[in-house]
């Protein structure tokens, strides 16, 4: 009897190297669509297109076409939001904007009320202005609210504190010594503190409200103004004086 060879089973192929790497390529480029807006996903979404091309006719794929349906169908998904993320891209500069300008009215109506409510003071104390030292306490009983005082452009971890300075150099002046009110700073925004007062010196390190402040006049007037101007507009920080007026 003829000796019967074992004949080795043969191993069932191994897919195309290249279509495993295609595969690869696809769900990680599909992956890291999340993190470039989709624009990798592009990519992924060609690999893996062309992956699945290749393991047709590949009697094992395995893995490999696992990994390139898995890439595939998330590339695709981020291929399709890239419109999403453009429009979001487009309309973000405009929302940011318009909570901005909201904010600033919301700061520009806190002040006014402030300005208001350092003439009231001035009307019960012969027309002087409150204490520098003191001004947040002296100027609260005739607030609506204590949180007038915050400024809603604050950084968060400031919100609590006071976002206002008053000009130090009208602390307990006699009103009526004032000859320029309307051009002589009462208010203006800082960095948050209680009691806060000061000059120019005293601004915040960047301008709040594109670019500028609100900014509180003796005379209870409320402007926004670019903060280049008041650094160099002398007289708003500088109280011209003289003998009180009979008024």
């Amino acid at each position: 009897m003829a000796d019967e060879r074992q004949q080795p089973s043969e191993s069932p192929p191994e897919p195309c190297v290249w279509a495993t790497w295609l595969s690869v390529a696809s769900l990680i480029l599909g992956i890291l669509g999340i993190f470039s807006l989709g624009v990798t996903a592009l990519f992924g979404l060609a690999s893996g297109i062309a992956a699945l091309a290749r393991l047709g006719n590949e009697t094992n794929p395995g893995r490999s076409r696992r990994a390139a349906m898995v890439g595939t169908t998330i590339s695709a998904f981020m291929v399709m939001m890239i419109p999403y993320f453009v429009l979001s891209g487009m309309l973000f500069p405009s929302i940011t904007g318009a909570r901005e300008k909201a904010r600033r009215s919301i700061c520009e109506a806190n002040v006014k009320e402030m300005g208001i409510a350092f003439l009231m003071y001035e009307q019960d104390y012969n027309d002087f202005f409150p204490p520098s030292a003191t001004w947040n306490q002296a100027i609260i009983p005739y607030l609506k609210s204590p949180k007038l005082l915050l400024c809603p452009s604050s950084r968060f971890v400031d919100r609590a504190l006071p976002g206002y300075a008053m000009n130090a150099k009208l602390g307990s002046m006699d009103g009526r010594c004032l000859y320029r009110p309307s051009d002589t700073v009462l208010l203006f925004e800082t960095e948050p503190g209680v009691n806060r007062a000061g000059g120019r010196e005293s601004l915040t390190h960047i301008p709040r409200h594109f670019d500028g402040e609100n900014y509180c006049y003796s005379d209870g007037c409320v402007l926004w103004q670019h903060r280049q101007a008041m650094l160099y507009y002398t007289i708003a920080w500088e109280p011209s004086t003289g003998p009180p007026s009979e008024d």
